[in-house]
């Protein structure tokens, strides 16, 4: 197990550096699943939305992308009395491939073949007791939206002033 832990801490980078740049309103969706009696997805949005405010970073249901997703997912095992989770942040926008960019330029022709694609993630795992899960989770939480916002000045740092 030491050498498990030791290669994932390693093999990990920041794959979506710079990808938050010049985004600055989301459509803030909360999915919960498994989890419903422990935590609301409406009162989670509401506590993302009002958190990216707080920076000044604009949410709205008015558009499609890009969209800020809160998953949270749980599942209560028989076996072991507790349950385990994941709860995933992810900023899913539309993108096209570098081939498909320069084509438009070489015959003139406008972009019609946008994909829609992960620019930014963040994933954790976990496991407590039911009487933990709530402060568990919501601590959880807290770190992800500490990261995003982390990123997303890292991306926008004119934005910070």
């Amino acid at each position: 197990t030491v050498i498990f832990i030791i290669n994932s801490m390693f093999s990990q980078e920041n794959w979506h550096e710079g990808n938050l740049n010049t985004l600055n309103n989301f459509n803030v969706n909360v999915i919960v699943d498994g989890l419903e009696g422990t935590l609301s997805s409406e009162w989670i949005k509401s506590k993302i939305v009002e958190e990216l405010d707080e920076y000044k970073i604009q949410s709205s249901k008015n558009i499609g992308y890009p969209l800020l997703r809160i998953l949270l997912m749980g599942k209560s095992m028989i076996e072991v009395p507790g349950t385990y989770y994941i709860i995933e942040f992810s900023v899913i926008h539309h993108s096209v491939t570098i081939e498909e960019y320069s084509e438009s330029f070489t015959y003139n022709e406008p972009l019609k073949n946008f994909r829609v694609s992960k620019l930014y993630e963040h994933q954790s795992i976990g496991y407590s007791n039911n009487e933990y899960l709530r402060e568990r989770l919501l601590t959880a939480l807290d770190d992800h939206m500490t990261l995003f916002i982390s990123q997303w000045f890292a991306d926008n740092p004119r934005r910070q002033f």
